[in-house]
């Protein structure tokens, strides 16, 4: 796991991902502060966390509009909704995977 150190606004946010998604998120949070900084231009006497919601709103309309230009349409209420957790979870399912045949790898290395 890598922690990295990333700003939204004025606030720095220190999180943990697998080490392969580090770069990823570093060039998301970028994109998402960039939205916020134009955000904050516009809304000149907002506060943070306003300036916060109004970005995530601005995203999640966009990703619904997109959705439906997909006929792919997404209802948050949907048993299928892709959450968070269900992430994580298929991340860590994915490196356990990894983790097993690196473990099989180097048994059949010590074999030798």
């Amino acid at each position: 796991m890598a922690t990295i150190d990333f700003f939204l606004d004025k606030t720095k946010y220190k999180i943990q991902c697998p080490q392969d998604q580090k770069d990823k998120i570093i060039e998301l949070s970028k994109k998402v502060n960039n939205r916020i900084s134009r955000i904050s231009k516009n809304l000149v006497n907002a506060d943070e966390k306003t300036i916060l919601a109004i970005c995530c709103l601005i995203i999640e309309d966009e990703l619904q509009t997109s959705r439906k230009k997909n006929n792919n349409n997404f209802d948050a209420n949907d048993e299928e909704e892709i959450t968070t957790q269900n992430l994580l979870e298929e991340q860590i399912e994915n490196m356990e995977s990894i983790n097993k045949k690196i473990e099989i790898l180097i048994k059949k290395i010590d074999e030798f």
